[in-house]
């Protein structure tokens, strides 16, 4: 119940859309991404000890349940002043899931809260999010396979 009540103190209804270059060049639109189905998580990082905690987390749920699921999407949003080379070698460096990637933008930092890493679930046709974990802590993996079982859920 604990961590209901903390994720309810954070949560937001929907996720807040953008519009931003990826490290290759294309324009990339979050709801445009959902809309075709997918569940996407977003892992705002900047290579801190707790962030590798949360990727790893992550990388471990959708390994160890979610590996049939195609239309898991994640994406990496740098938050601190990193540059996509950077953000890309700490993901293969760490051997974390492939996903799009982005460098630190002013126009764009995490909108979910402090902490590092934020890591946020969103899917569906209203971009519903299913999870604000603003720590290692709360990006457990219990709280991540729930979310993304939730989400799931939810596209269909």
């Amino acid at each position: 119940m604990l961590l209901f009540t903390s994720y309810m103190s954070k949560s937001q209804n929907n996720a807040v859309d953008f519009n931003l270059k990826d490290c290759n060049g294309t324009q990339q639109n979050l709801y445009n991404i959902i809309d075709s189905g997918n569940v996407v998580v977003l892992v705002y990082e900047h290579e801190c000890p707790s962030c590798l905690a949360g990727a790893t987390s992550l990388k471990n749920v959708i390994k160890n349940n979610f590996s049939d699921k195609k239309n898991i999407r994640v994406i990496y949003l740098d938050n601190g002043a990193n540059s996509c080379n950077t953000t890309k070698k700490w993901v293969q460096k760490n051997n974390l899931l492939e996903g799009l990637y982005f460098k630190f933008s002013n126009d764009f930092t995490s909108p979910y809260g402090d902490g590092m890493p934020v890591i946020v679930v969103t899917s569906g046709k209203s971009h519903k999010v299913f999870l604000i974990a603003g720590s290692p802590d709360e990006a457990n993996n219990d709280a991540l396979k729930t979310a993304i079982d939730n989400a799931l859920s939810e596209g269909n």
